[in-house]
This record gives C-alpha cells, structure tokens and sequence, in this order.
C-alpha cells in the first residue's frame, strides 16, 4: 500500500497528505483504518523525503537520480526510510520486502539495480543488518 500512493503520490504530488490518502483509499474502495502500518511508512516517507532521496541519489552510482523509474523510486523510498528511521525493523528486513515488491511490481534488472542501491545504504548504517541492533 505504500509503495502503491507513493507511486501515485509522486506524479501529482499534493501539501495535504491526510486528503490524498483519503482519496487513494476512496479510489481502491479500501477502508483506511486497516493501512495504519503502511501508512505510518507513507507520512515517513514524506517527512523525511530530502534525506531519504539524498540518500538514494548517493549509493545510485552510474545512474541519475531523475531517471530512476517512478515504481522504483517508490520502493526505495519505503526501504530506505525503514532502514534510517524504523529501528523496529531489521535492514535486511526492509530490504527483502522491496525485492519481493519489485518482483511483482517491476523486472529483474530493476531487481538487481534496487538491491544495489539499498546495499549502499546498509553499508553506511551505524547498525547491524540483521538484528537491527547498534554495531
């Protein structure tokens, strides 16, 4: 669900975030109340979007920040914000969850390509990979 508005979010990029998720919700006829989760990784995302692209763009080596494909950019941006500001949930986590995301959402290029880029984010982490604990 995240992944999905952030796509949507990203091409008509609205100031009020709690009206757009009321309207993503209304056009897939699903009741917000039950995308708490994934909207707490949506408000994330839009909170800390300057870091979470700064961050992308660094470890996005031989490719352009503004090239990357929307669906792409989108499950970057929940990994990647997992991995700085949920210490609730193991990196390796967040990044098996987008490769199985991109599975079904892009193509096996895009596969290797995001796992790159989420690998030089692990790297620069203060913390463990797997437990999530401090190094």
């Amino acid at each position: 669900m995240a992944v999905q508005f952030l796509f949507n979010w990203q091409s008509a990029p609205s100031n009020n975030i709690n009206l757009a998720l009321d309207e993503f919700h209304s056009a897939l006829e699903t009741n917000r109340a039950d995308f708490k989760f994934g909207e707490a990784l949506v408000m994330g995302v839009v909170a800390k979007l300057t870091d979470i692209d700064a961050q992308i763009a660094r470890h996005s080596t031989n490719w352009q920040f503004n090239r990357i494909g929307a669906v792409n950019l989108a499950i970057m941006r929940v990994a990647t914000h997992e991995m700085l500001h949920r210490m609730d949930i193991p990196p390796f986590v967040s990044i098996n969850e987008a490769l199985d995301i991109c599975k079904v959402m892009s193509d096996d290029g895009s596969r290797k390509y995001i796992n790159g880029v989420l690998d030089g984010i692990l790297r620069g982490l203060p913390r463990d990979g797997r437990t999530g604990l401090p190094k």
